[in-house]
């Protein structure tokens, strides 16, 4: 599953199909099948989870700074992450805190 965790973020929040970031498990069911989308998913809210942690502090940062923050909090966390993964959750970051 590892070799997949990448693409299933970057699938999974839309990046490069939609216009603005949109959560759809039916991507991944699509991509991978029932099975391995069902523990794909799961990583890919728990990565969320990680990162929508990290609020901002709106008296100390702005939206770019906020979000460098957080997702390269997250990015140590799991290194397995591709740089487009990694621009993945920026793009979803900073589109849901603007």
């Amino acid at each position: 599953m590892s070799e997949w965790q990448s693409e299933a973020l970057i699938l999974y929040l839309g990046k490069g199909i939609t216009p603005y970031p949109q959560r759809d498990p039916q991507r991944l069911v699509d991509r991978y099948g029932s099975l391995e989308a069902a523990d794909l998913v799961s990583y890919c809210e728990q990565v969320l989870e990680e990162l929508y942690d990290s609020k901002p502090d709106w008296t100390t940062e702005d939206l770019s700074k906020a979000t460098d923050r957080a997702v390269r909090a997250v990015s140590q966390r799991h290194p397995e992450l591709s740089d487009e993964a990694i621009n993945s959750l920026k793009w979803s970051s900073s589109w849901d805190w603007k």
